[in-house]
């Protein structure tokens, strides 16, 4: 799943690879994505014009994380000016991506929902601030949604629930690797119910424990907090989540039911129009027990996800959400308003979404881009890489990412995570099939904290993190700045959306990211962090994580 963001994004990470007497190769061969494009990609509608730079960098992307199909779709002043499919939807039987495929769209399906709830809101069939729980031993005094039986054991805490708090993630649910989303098989093991549990069942193994954070005190990113407002909707508006859907937000926008589905998890139950998706992790099958299968093939319950990241759809018809609401809000766009940037983004093993809305400085442009894989390596970078392309053909929108009035960027070295790297470097540490020996620690090189904290300070502000500095510099000249050279260095850039300890742990969870991190050869890390803030210093999204590794000159 992921997280979602306006003017920040969440936790993914970019990897940069140099050596510097062969930087016009070396990115490729580094990174073990030496593909021959005839190979991964189908041939592609080129055009020499306007677009020609936004084909380019969307064909770039792909190739550096070896994604093999993706649509690309950008709306201008309301009115869609730019849609194209990019690679295979089937490589093996040579099926080309077309623009109206259905792909999987992750947590952009949060997006949908938010706009339910406020439309049902508007309709005052819901208001935000009902409890989400209904417990008959507790009077509350407004109204409740969801029954909770008698006979289940509920820790205390959770009668303060609402409705806003579940949208807001604030709510105390699980987060990550403790959503009851994303662990089905243990929840179903320790319930004693059938495989694959019911929403419901989710929630009986979410009330177990207390709110962890406390209800209304921090976000902590839930999926199961918006399937269970798919419960809701149902409920407040008397029909199935997807006669809803459609009936609120895309039959009035002229979207046909067909543009816009719920997914099905195994490959036999699918639309003709999706492609495979991509993605070489074996999981255990949900649907098979005992069986291991590839993570998009039923290693999700797309069909329990439906409402927190379980949809497919066009790029077309999101399009069309996008120039009709705001993402960041869900609330409906009037006509003229202006002033508004979000970036949003949905992943799950084998794809990955990204929508944009772009309305400030008299521009009016919104992006959709789908894929039928997901590198999550080089995640953050990939709404900057399109959006560069995007900048070629709208020359207009250079000055519209730059930070708006009164907002600035704090930025601070972190050798507080050195001593986290070192420890992890010191186990034994299997990277995906590759089991690595202890490493030596790493030395703390200032020069390399200075160019990573300068680094941050401008890719928050460009909320676009990416490769190269606005000004054109790579790493190594970022480095020599700072009067340090090298033979050789890695750079990540991760958005921390919780606790640094746990987003390095999930970083690690990527064999390249693991193997890196291993390699003996490292000797200096120089690590920052940026934080986008308001006028008096008060903190705006996600910080910025920039860690830049280096193999010494010798």
């Amino acid at each position: 799943m992921s997280d979602d963001k306006g003017a920040a994004q969440p936790f993914f990470g970019l990897r940069c690879v140099f050596v510097e007497r062969l930087l016009a190769v070396v990115l490729f061969f580094a990174s073990g994505l030496g593909y021959a494009a005839g190979e991964n990609f189908a041939p592609q509608r080129e055009t020499v014009g306007q677009w020609h730079p936004l084909q380019q960098a969307m064909l770039q992307a792909m190739q550096q994380r070896a994604y093999r199909g993706g649509v690309l779709l950008v709306v201008k002043d309301g009115q869609i000016v730019f849609e194209q499919g990019f690679g295979w939807a089937d490589r093996a039987q040579r099926i080309a991506m077309q623009p109206t495929a259905l792909l999987r769209i992750g947590s952009l399906a949060k997006l949908i929902t938010q706009a339910m709830l406020k439309s049902l809101q508007r309709q005052g069939r819901l208001q935000l601030s009902d409890y989400a729980f209904c417990f008959s031993e507790k009077n509350h005094k407004g109204r409740c949604w969801l029954t909770i039986p008698t006979h289940w054991s509920v820790a205390t805490g959770w009668e303060a629930v609402t409705l806003q708090h579940l949208l807001a993630h604030q709510a105390g649910l699980g987060s990550r690797q403790e959503d009851p989303a994303l662990m089905e098989l243990r929840v179903a093991q320790q319930l004693g119910v059938a495989v694959p549990p019911a929403r419901l069942d989710l929630l009986r193994y979410a009330l177990l424990k207390p709110p962890q954070p406390p209800v209304g005190t921090a976000k902590a990113y839930s999926n199961l907090g918006y399937e269970l407002l798919g419960l809701v909707v149902e409920q407040a508006g008397g029909k199935s989540y997807v006669d809803l859907m459609h009936q609120l937000i895309f039959a009035p926008l002229q979207v046909a039911a067909s543009e816009v589905q719920a997914a099905r998890s195994l490959p036999a139950d699918r639309d003709g129009r999706e492609p495979e998706y991509i993605d070489d992790t074996l999981v255990p099958s949900l649907f098979a027990p005992g069986k291991q299968v590839y993570a998009p093939d039923g290693g999700y319950h797309q069909e329990n996800l439906l409402a927190a990241g379980g949809l497919i759809a066009t790029a077309r018809a999101l399009g069309r959400f996008v120039t009709a609401y705001w993402l960041g809000s869900g609330e409906p766009r009037r006509a003229g308003e202006t002033g508004q940037y979000w970036q949003m983004e949905g992943v799950q093993r084998g794809m990955h979404a990204l929508a944009e809305q772009w309305t400030q400085h008299g521009n009016d442009i919104s992006l959709v881009a789908l894929f039928n894989g997901y590198d999550a390596a080089r995640a953050a970078a990939l709404y900057g890489e399109l959006e560069e392309g995007l900048r070629q053909v709208y020359p207009e929108l250079r000055a519209g990412a730059v930070r708006q009035q009164g907002q600035d960027v704090q930025t601070q070295t972190a050798p507080g995570i050195l001593s986290l790297l070192n420890q992890l470097r010191s186990e034994k540490r299997r990277c995906g099939a590759q089991e690595m020996v202890p490493a030596a620690p790493l030395r703390w090189q200032e020069s390399l904290a200075q160019a990573a904290a300068g680094h941050a300070r401008e890719q928050v502000l460009q909320r676009r993190p990416g490769i190269k500095s606005v000004d054109g510099r790579d790493l190594f000249a970022r480095w020599r700045q700072q009067g340090y050279r090298s033979a050789a260095g890695y750079e990540y850039l991760l958005w921390l959306d919780r606790q640094e300890e746990a987003v390095i742990h999930r970083w690690l969870e990527q064999p390249e990211a693991c193997r890196l991190l291993m390699q003996t050869s490292l000797k200096e890390v120089g690590i920052a962090i940026g934080t986008l803030t308001d006028a008096v210093g008060l903190r705006q999204g996600k910080r910025l994580l920039v860690m830049d590794f280096a193999i010494p000159e010798r």
